[in-house]
């Protein structure tokens, strides 16, 4: 898989915003079928956000984005939408926890929502946290994860590490 992703920007503006909350959360909203989750996409911010979402797009966030408890449905809707990754000035160690588990990208980058407008062109290095603004001219410098998380996420998260990690241990004895 390779480090370097393209998509548009969908801008979700706003600081320590509590993913289930952002989502529209209520109980028993994990039991819905994925495609029904999915659109519930942010609905609690702004209900026509789903009309603007397209496969591969990027998710852009401000401060300590996913504060509080991060439900499924969040991963789900990010998985049926196809969203990309999620780029953020910061994450909650809440949804960075999740993250890992469910393999999905992210990339902490500092400033990010003052130089990247809704549907803007982005170019984003997984690896270097570098992120391009292709439609603006504008390269920021993120804040690279430590190996092992990085290998985690593009193995699709803990248990496709684990599992990538026994394939080879037993192709090795």
């Amino acid at each position: 898989m390779s480090t370097i992703l393209q998509g548009k920007a969908v801008t979700i503006s706003g600081d320590h915003l509590n993913a289930d909350r952002a989502m529209g959360w209520y109980l028993g909203m994990d039991a819905l079928p994925p495609e029904e989750i999915a659109q519930k996409f942010m609905a609690g911010i702004d209900p026509s956000i789903i009309s603007v979402v397209e496969k591969g797009d990027i998710l852009v966030c401000g401060r300590n984005f996913g504060f509080g408890k991060v439900h499924n449905a969040f991963f789900a809707s990010l998985t049926v939408l196809e969203i990309k990754c999620i780029v953020a000035e910061s994450f909650s160690t809440q949804l960075f926890q999740s993250a890992m588990m469910q393999g999905v990208l992210l990339v902490a980058c500092p400033n990010v929502l003052e130089q990247v407008d809704m549907r803007d062109e982005l170019e984003v290095d997984i690896k270097t946290a570098t992120v391009k603004n292709l439609s603006q001219g504008v390269t920021l410098q993120g804040e690279p994860l430590p190996e092992y998380c990085l290998d985690v996420l593009m193995s699709g998260g803990h248990v496709g590490y684990l599992m990538r990690s026994l394939a080879a241990k037993r192709q090795s004895e």
